[in-house]
């Protein structure tokens, strides 16, 4: 005897969907603690959300009031550093910094006195606290971005400098423009942007020192967005998402939007004040946000943070 069973068809898409990757991710969207000043954009690495304070001016690109740090896995806030600095950067649970005037909370073990020309920027380890002020051959700098325990920035002869972190050496890196906007380092790969030509974009290769050119057009700006170590992601002047596979050198629009990230191939970003993703492996759009947000969203295996007012909003993917 032959027993037939009825499957809706919604049901049976989603199955079938659900093999290849094409069912949208079950989303947990919470909020965090409010701290006290008004915070700035957030960044995400890992289990950690890195947010940085002013007192009262939220426009101003200098915070002067500290950096805090909230533990996704605990629920726990840290206050790392007091007082004025750069906007910090975050990648792979590093934190950097440019001390300005202000020191580092009690529980870090480290120098609290900024006093030296060359020595400004902080490196700090998020959980353990570890923290070091390398040295600069080029003199003080306003922040850097660290990836595989090293550290590009530029000097204040507005050239590009790496830094081995273990080591202590650093070199310059040759590259081809006059005009640099500050370059970022996932991995053997430094992103860069040449404003001097429409905001051309560029990925510097530190193993074979080869400078290729990613994005650029006469009539519109590009904007980068972030690279999870293979894919990079840039937005343009008509708001279009861009992706750019750097192992087969190809380009590939996202979507329609604005201000991308990426991690672990999936695409966060926004358009009419909502926050998108899309993940690059199927090509299905879904949306993040539950309501509108007011500043770029960024991504780190699969948490997705972003701000509303003075509130900063985490939404959790779990992928079927």
């Amino acid at each position: 005897m032959r027993i037939t069973i009825a499957v809706p068809l919604a049901v049976l898409l989603c199955i079938l969907a659900a093999t290849a990757g094409l069912c949208a991710p079950k989303i947990r969207e919470y909020t965090l603690p409010e701290f006290k000043g008004f915070p700035m954009r957030p960044m995400i690495s890992g289990e950690w959300v890195v947010v940085s304070l002013n007192e009262t001016d939220k426009a101003c690109l200098s915070p002067t009031k500290g950096i805090i740090c909230y533990d996704l896995k605990t629920n726990e806030t840290y206050t790392i550093y007091k007082g004025q600095t750069s906007l910090p950067t975050v990648r792979d649970g590093i934190a950097v910094w440019s001390g300005i005037k202000g020191k580092l909370a009690d529980f870090v073990k480290g120098r609290t006195d900024f006093s030296d020309e060359r020595s400004n920027l902080i490196v700090m380890e998020l959980g353990t606290w570890k923290s070091s002020t390398p040295r600069l051959e080029a003199g003080p700098t306003m922040g850097g971005s660290v990836s595989d325990n090293r550290l590009v920035y530029i000097g204040q002869d507005k050239q590009v400098y790496l830094l081995d972190l273990i080591t202590g050496k650093q070199k310059k890196i040759p590259l081809s423009g006059n005009k640099i906007t500050w370059p970022n380092l996932y991995g053997d790969f430094l992103i860069w942007t040449n404003i001097a030509k429409k905001r051309e974009i560029h990925c510097f290769n530190i193993s074979s020192e080869e400078d290729f050119l990613i994005a650029s057009s006469p009539d519109d700006d590009q904007h980068f967005g972030g690279s999870d170590g293979r894919t990079i992601v840039w937005t343009d002047s008509k708001n279009q998402v861009w992706a750019y596979d750097t192992g087969n050198r190809t380009t590939t629009k996202v979507a329609n939007g604005e201000a991308a990230d990426i991690s672990n191939g999936v695409v966060a970003y926004c358009r009419a004040r909502v926050a998108y993703a899309m993940d690059l492996r199927d090509g299905k759009e879904f949306r993040v946000s539950s309501g509108t947000i007011d500043c770029a969203p960024t991504i780190s295996m699969n948490n997705v943070t972003w701000m509303k007012g003075d509130k900063i909003y985490v939404a959790e993917l779990t992928f079927k």
